[in-house]
């Protein structure tokens, strides 16, 4: 397997907060803290049937951000 560009994405609290009140889970301060202990992987498979126009977005927006930093230190 070829090189792969590494994306990190930050969720704040109200996020996932937001997001178990629509699934109908409790956030447990455990969860929480498991959840920001360390990076969670997301396997792109779990997109389903819109895993390429979700993989393909992700790497608009960071070819579009590697591109505007990269005119900003020119």
């Amino acid at each position: 397997m070829g090189e792969k560009v590494r994306i990190v994405m930050e969720l704040d609290k109200n996020v996932v907060q937001t997001a178990c009140f629509l699934a109908d889970i409790n956030l447990s301060d455990e969860v929480w803290q498991k959840m920001v202990a360390e990076p969670i992987l997301f396997p792109m498979e779990l997109a389903g049937e819109q895993k390429k126009e979700m993989e393909l977005g992700i790497a608009m927006a960071a070819l579009g951000l590697t591109l505007q930093k990269q005119e900003e230190t020119e």
